[in-house]
């Protein structure tokens, strides 16, 4: 039988977070050294003893939204997304093998606005895995078994039916922000390629064509005494050609928009709303960060409370906060989604909009902006274990155009933010009528205020 200790009062996972001030202690980040080499290419260097393995984060301003040829609409994603999924490598079969043989390991990330490329090598190996990885970026050497897929990939990449109703309502949204032509209107390819015109060769030369030095910058962690990592990674990438694009920003906020895009026969609808909000310092960014965690990026977040604790409606809210790269300078853009039963579509978008008022209109507390910080101060602090995790905290903010030390900082903000700050930046970032939003699903179009999607 239980004991009466052991019956007490059930304490919410914010009430936890409240009490916990062992995080606010100042985390130990060492110190990033920047470096230009010779040929201009941008370098942050990060000394990590005792660590046998060095992390590479490459980071290309310019995604899939202004780089294609005119006649080949969707090549720059195409080429992206192959080149991540490609034998579960970032390239073909043949250099996967080599990455396989030096015990690497490649990951990508692309984005309308910016593309990620990361790999881990022991550091002993660094020149080989650099050699290589630029090899695959730049001259990729496709087998017949690679190409042979790359059509069936892309179709399945465009097909609304392979996607989750959450998916497409967050890329509906994300397509609102930005004011982006539809990458989900059409199932195929334009025609079905008998010309080759998204094979290989095609995307051989658009590879050369996007990677270059122009547009990269470079962030490094692991023991670096070991080797020379500026001079080994100066000698691999320098070599790059440099008359390729160099990318400015090309996302812009469009017109808030409310769109429902029925999904006949399914028994699910799916909400998702979000924002692009161009920030002048790093202390607005954190601050709006925090209000976005604060309404459903935790499982103490109010929409995480109301929506799937009290009300059962859904077994999870996911939160996308990211810095960007705007044509207004440097921004923060959040989406928030849900998916929940068609039949209590509409309930579940009266208590998202009934927290969204309450925010803005009465703010927050300080109880509450404690526990949302103190919960992401420990998170923080969990993504300091190793090179990778390490470069890509960093990088995430290097994409929005906020400096190296980003991550530093942060840790520092969010010990001093306070509940007036944070409720003037949920003024900024959530009030409805500055939102885009979309539905989908079959009772979509019972959600007051949107509109059928074009």
């Amino acid at each position: 039988m239980p004991t009466a200790e052991a019956t007490t009062k059930y304490r919410s996972v914010a009430e936890v977070m409240r009490s916990i001030g062992a995080y606010r202690a100042e985390a130990v980040y060492p110190a990033w050294q920047e470096s230009v080499t010779t040929g201009g290419l941008e370098m942050s260097l990060l000394h990590l003893p005792g660590k046998h393995t060095a992390a590479v984060r490459l980071l290309f301003a310019g995604g899939y939204a202004d780089n294609d040829p005119a006649d080949r609409p969707g090549l720059t994603e195409m080429m992206l997304r192959t080149a991540i999924t490609a034998s579960r490598r970032l390239t073909s079969g043949a250099m996967a093998a080599e990455l396989d043989r030096l015990s690497a390991m490649v990951a990508a990330d692309c984005g309308c606005d910016s593309t990620s490329v990361s790999f881990l090598t022991p550091v002993e190996l660094l020149t080989q895995t650099a050699t290589t990885v630029v090899e695959a970026l730049t001259a990729p050497r496709f087998d017949a078994d690679d190409s042979a897929i790359f059509g069936a990939r892309l179709r399945a990449m465009h097909s609304a039916a392979r996607r989750t109703l959450r998916h497409i309502a967050v890329a509906t949204v994300e397509q609102q922000i930005h004011a982006l032509a539809s990458r989900y209107a059409t199932p195929e390819l334009p025609g079905d390629d008998r010309d080759g015109v998204y094979g290989a060769e095609s995307l051989a030369a658009q590879h050369a064509a996007y990677f270059s030095s122009r547009n990269l910058r470079m962030i490094v962690a692991g023991d670096l005494d070991r080797t020379d990592a500026p001079a080994i990674l100066a000698r691999a990438f320098e070599g790059w050609q440099t008359a390729g694009h160099t990318a400015g920003p090309v996302l812009g906020l469009s017109s808030p928009q409310w769109s429902n895009r029925p999904f006949p026969g399914a028994r699910q609808a799916a909400i998702a709303l979000g924002r692009l909000v161009p920030v002048t310092d790093l202390r607005r960014a954190v601050a709006a960060e925090v209000v976005a965690t604060m309404l459903g990026g935790w499982s103490g977040s109010r929409l995480h409370t109301s929506l799937r604790n009290e009300a059962g409606l859904t077994y999870s809210i996911d939160l996308n906060f990211a810095p960007r790269l705007s044509t207004a300078g440097s921004s923060v853009q959040f989406t928030l989604s849900s998916q929940v039963e068609a039949a209590r579509a509409r309930d579940a978008w009266q208590l998202i909009r009934h927290q969204l008022d309450a925010v803005c209109a009465r703010g927050m507390s300080p109880d509450e902006v404690r526990a949302t910080t103190n919960w992401m101060l420990r998170s923080q602090l969990l993504c300091l274990d190793t090179p990778n995790q390490v470069t890509a905290q960093h990088g995430r903010w290097a994409r929005g155009g906020f400096p190296i030390t980003a991550g530093r900082q942060r840790a520092r903000i969010l010990s001093e933010l306070t509940a007036e700050e944070v409720s003037t930046a949920a003024n900024d970032l959530l009030l409805p009528e500055l939102l885009c939003a979309a539905a989908v699903g079959p009772a979509a179009g019972q959600l007051p205020g949107f509109v059928e999607a074009g």
